[in-house]
């Protein structure tokens, strides 16, 4: 299906301004819950509309962006777990970065009250103030998991997390 020029450039908008907001309020710890809902129910329409935001017709930037509101759709289990197939899909395709799909599936299973599988969901610990990876189902081996789907050792991947939390404590 060849889409529209127009439809495109309005859809782009779109996505950029609500990342744009979304990632302003994590920022600056002013989240509301009505904001991540409004941007789950239009990320829907335009998924509704031209299905998944292919990087060909839309770009990375777009494709990822609308993995970023998916992610923070906690409110809606249904949504999240539809864009994970969707977006399985699209990889298959080659029409969005395939580390982006390990971060929803974590997501979900632990929205489900179940371990990840690739440890890329944390929490921040109240006594030490640090970020501690939430249960991992097979932490011997997640090492190996995370690296054959192009993502860093979990070690290195939390230290990044909390230096740019740490970053952000700062700016505030």
């Amino acid at each position: 299906m060849r889409l529209d020029k127009n439809l495109i450039n309005r859809i782009k908008k779109e996505i950029l301004e609500m990342v744009n907001k979304d990632q302003s309020l994590r920022y600056t710890n002013k989240l509301d819950a009505k904001f991540d809902r409004a941007n789950s129910l239009k990320l829907k329409k335009i998924i509704n509309q031209v299905g998944w935001p292919k990087k060909n017709d839309f770009g990375q930037e777009i494709s990822s962006g609308a993995w970023l509101i998916v992610q923070h759709s906690d409110h809606d289990l249904m949504f999240q777990k539809e864009c994970l197939k969707l977006m399985k899909q699209m990889v298959k395709e080659g029409q969005i970065d395939k580390k982006l799909v390990p971060f929803l599936e974590d997501r979900i299973l632990v929205n489900e009250g179940k371990k990840q599988k690739y440890g890329t969901q944390f929490y921040k610990d109240k006594i030490n103030g640090k970020l501690i990876p939430k249960p991992i189902k097979n932490l011997k081996n997640v090492d190996k998991l995370r690296i054959s789907v192009g993502l860093e050792p979990i070690e290195v991947y939390a230290k990044l997390l909390q230096d740019s939390i740490d970053k952000i404590e700062k700016s505030n």
